[in-house]
């Protein structure tokens, strides 16, 4: 392992040794500060661990945060059908800066222009062509394509909504982590369950498309196996019923996939780690930076804290109110940009939440400010320029809602 810690006067490293190379701006901003980026370790596999300081980047060279500003809100508590929305379960946007909404309690999609108004419909319930049955979820596609699963079954349509074609869905894959990557492939999770140990084993199915454009399993890719996360049960009087869920505010381990097929991995404990690497198992980047961790509003602790029964049964008599964590976990959820940035959101003062952003490279950016009503906000993509997520409010009624990234900066 090789370190190179960067500060006043020190040259940039080379791109190649740091594998995916860093910005002019990084290098500009180590050499003035050293507090810019800690250090740089080149792995033993050719990847590279950054260490960047708390406020990031854009601190450091004198840049404007980003902010999201709000551009766009569809849906409406009474009035026409299409704006109201009974369970938004897919956001897609098209080339024209329209949005193509699934809504799976009613079966359809429906596509709003760039303004927000409504332009037609596709689908309905049912299990035919152009049809959707349980539980549909919509992700993008090759070429502009919607993608829709629903009943166990794909259907793929072009942007305008025109149906091209329907496939069943490859052994046990739900709306989980479906996504196209740049050369073609086709990538989903699956998972089999073993009633023996009540243990999950989830692997990625690798598909390539036909000339029919159907998509056949090519090959299978292994996911991470993370350590068992403490949890809190509940068992009736002789044991043979339980229901068991994670430990609240736990800093959980688990993974997500990029737009181009690589693994953002968190290995979850209490430090603000994230591992980046192919789905075969190479390590790109390691992230890592320095954090004080927010402790836990005893209103919101005491929301959270399990109760003792609960659907007929009784809280274990094992559980220690103690073991719940006092602070907040380093971050909650990691979601990738189509542009290879890194958005993690995270709990911070009084519970809000918090946003920070990385580079492709692994650079800590900085921290965005989040907007009003976005600790009720549902995030289904992250463009270079927008993120689009469903917000519900107090009475539970859905918006989908479109953020503009606005880059002072650039």
């Amino acid at each position: 392992m090789v370190r190179e810690a960067w500060g006043p006067g020190r040259a940039c490293p080379a791109a190649g040794a740091l594998l995916l190379g860093l910005s002019a701006i990084a290098c500009s901003a180590a050499e003035e500060s050293s507090g810019g980026i800690l250090s740089v370790d080149t792995l033993p596999g050719g990847g590279v661990h950054i260490v960047s300081a708390p406020e990031g980047m854009w601190a450091h060279a004198g840049i404007e945060p980003w902010r999201l500003e709000e551009d766009l809100r569809i849906g409406v508590v009474e009035g026409e059908e299409p704006y109201m929305f009974g369970e938004v379960t897919g956001l897609i946007p098209t080339p024209d800066g329209g949005i193509w909404v699934l809504d799976g309690m009613a079966h359809e999609l429906r596509l709003f222009d760039q303004d927000g108004a409504f332009v037609r419909a596709v689908g309905r319930n049912g299990q035919g062509p152009g049809e959707f049955g349980r539980n549909p979820c919509a992700f993008p596609g090759p070429n502009g394509e919607i993608w829709v699963e629903a009943g166990r079954r794909w259907q793929w349509f072009n942007p305008e909504g025109d149906l091209l074609g329907g496939q069943p869905v490859t052994r046990n894959i739900g709306c989980g982590i479906q996504s196209w990557l740049p050369d073609g492939r086709f990538i989903a999770i699956a998972s089999m369950y073993d009633p023996r140990t009540r243990e999950h084993e989830s692997f990625f199915l690798v598909h390539d498309r036909d000339p029919s454009g159907e998509v056949v399993v090519a090959d299978t890719a292994y996911s991470p196996v993370f350590p068992e996360a403490p949890r809190v049960d509940w068992v009736d009087d002789g044991g043979r019923a339980r229901i068991s869920v994670f430990m609240p505010f736990v800093h959980l381990a688990g993974r997500t996939v990029g737009s181009n097929g690589d693994y953002w991995i968190s290995e979850g404990g209490g430090d603000f780690r994230i591992r980046r690497q192919t789905i075969s198992w190479d390590t790109l980047v390691i992230m890592e930076r320095p954090y004080e961790p927010f402790p836990i509003p005893d209103s919101i602790r005491r929301e959270e804290m399990p109760e003792r029964e609960w659907n007929g049964l009784k809280l274990d008599p094992e559980f220690d109110p103690d073991d719940v964590p006092l602070v907040f976990p380093p971050f909650d959820r990691l979601i990738p940009g189509t542009d290879g940035t890194l958005w993690v959101r995270r709990r911070i003062d009084d519970g809000a939440y918090g946003l920070d952003v990385f580079a492709p490279d692994g650079r800590f950016l900085g921290s965005v400010a989040t907007p009003p009503e976005f600790d009720r906000m549902l995030i289904y993509l992250i463009t270079p320029d927008h993120m689009y997520g469903r917000v519900t409010d107090e009475m539970d009624v859905q918006y989908v809602v479109r953020l503009a990234i606005e880059k002072p900066g650039g």
